[in-house]
């Protein structure tokens, strides 16, 4: 799992946000049952934020390469499954035969 950077400099700045006043009450709710100020409890919900999503650009980037790894693959040897016959594949686990994975045709 990703991990924010820590820093040991007290540098710290300003961020003004205008949130609904139903979201403020529930942040304020949240702080209150875990004896925290509003403002811990939005710095960690921001810090949860940015981790989401460097996990989210992270899988993305990793599904973006093996893509591209997979196209150059097929250019180099011309193997490939057709559409029909993973449909064909995909369509049998609703009945009593399923069929194998099909194989590659070149």
């Amino acid at each position: 799992m990703a991990r924010l950077v820590q820093t040991n400099t007290q540098e710290k700045a300003n961020l003004s946000i205008k949130v609904d006043l139903a979201i403020r009450d529930e942040l304020k709710q949240i702080a209150s049952s875990r004896d925290r100020s509003l403002n811990y409890i939005m710095i960690e919900a921001l810090k949860s934020y940015i981790l989401q999503k460097r996990e989210e650009n992270a899988a993305m980037q990793a599904f973006e390469e093996e893509g591209a790894r997979r196209l150059q693959a097929y250019r180099e040897t011309g193997q490939h499954i057709t559409h029909q016959a993973m449909t064909e594949w995909a369509e049998s686990f609703n009945s009593n035969q399923r069929k194998p994975f099909p194989k590659c045709d070149k």
